[in-house]
């Protein structure tokens, strides 16, 4: 769902997971956290505008490729990461649950994310 802010288009998009729900609008390119068409369909993102190929490939090159530390002891080095900072600007975006009912969802959550964007290969970041 698209809505206008200004001049400036503010997307509204929905996460159902797991039985919770996250909601948060967007004029600043968090998108790219959802990105790839299995991402979205896994998540049930109902906007295509956030598929990969509506990014433009000046936008693309901007996106940047890292690791991310774990958060908790069982959780990988090295996890793929689109945008680190999408990942923060989630947790801070969304009105919450108590925190100790949210995190380990969202860890959940971004686990179904980068398995799905590494499963062909750990060392393929999503833009190739």
């Amino acid at each position: 769902m698209n809505k206008q802010q200004g001049n400036t288009p503010v997307h509204i998009w929905r996460v159902d997971f797991e039985g919770m729900e996250m909601r948060t609008t967007s004029s600043d390119g968090i998108h790219v956290w959802i990105a790839r068409d299995d991402v979205m369909e896994a998540l049930q993102i109902p906007d295509p505008g956030y598929a990969l190929s509506f990014v433009t490939p000046e936008d693309q090159a901007a996106l940047s490729s890292g690791t991310d530390v774990p958060d908790e002891e069982d959780e990988p080095d090295g996890l793929p990461m689109i945008n680190e900072i999408a990942v923060y600007e989630i947790m801070a975006r969304f009105p919450t649950p108590p925190t100790g009912r949210f995190k380990p969802w969202l860890l959940r959550l971004r686990h179904l994310f980068f398995e799905l964007m590494t499963r062909d290969d750990e060392a393929t970041f999503l833009l190739q």
